[in-house]
């Protein structure tokens, strides 16, 4: 719900934020929570998360729907994006059909790690680098 102006002599681009607090003013904590939700919808679930936290600080919300969602987030970019440009190839339909069928940590397996998370993570900053530049050149 952003908008974006484009003038052309010379060219500026105004990018401003969508009102926001004049919509949830006088609003119940529970209609608001269910107003950002909608009006957020990449990564919605992470916004009536992060409301609720707000909203309602006595309950804590379930973070793994926002979780879940980060991860196949995250996985549909590096898919869509990432892969193109650190390998030097699309992504395959198996691949595809890991994240459509929300097998999130079999996908991160084959395009991240190449390996097992754990030992991934355990290669640290220096591991990563060299994973990153051998990809990416």
């Amino acid at each position: 719900m952003q908008r974006l102006t484009v003038y052309s002599h010379p060219l500026r681009i105004i990018w401003q934020e969508a009102p926001i607090g004049r919509l949830l003013q006088g609003a119940t904590p529970v209609y608001a929570k269910t107003l950002i939700s909608r009006l957020f919808t990449l990564c919605a679930q992470a916004h009536s998360a992060a409301a609720a936290l707000l909203l309602f600080p006595e309950k804590k919300p379930d973070m793994q729907a926002a979780q879940q969602e980060l991860a196949r987030e995250t996985l549909r970019r590096a898919l869509t994006d990432w892969l193109p440009l650190f390998s030097h190839r699309q992504a395959t339909a198996e691949e595809w059909a890991l994240l459509r069928r929300g097998e999130l940590s079999p996908l991160a397996s084959t395009i991240f790690f190449d390996d097992d998370p754990q030992t991934w993570l355990a290669a640290g900053v220096k591991g990563w680098e060299a994973w990153f530049f051998a990809r990416a050149f």
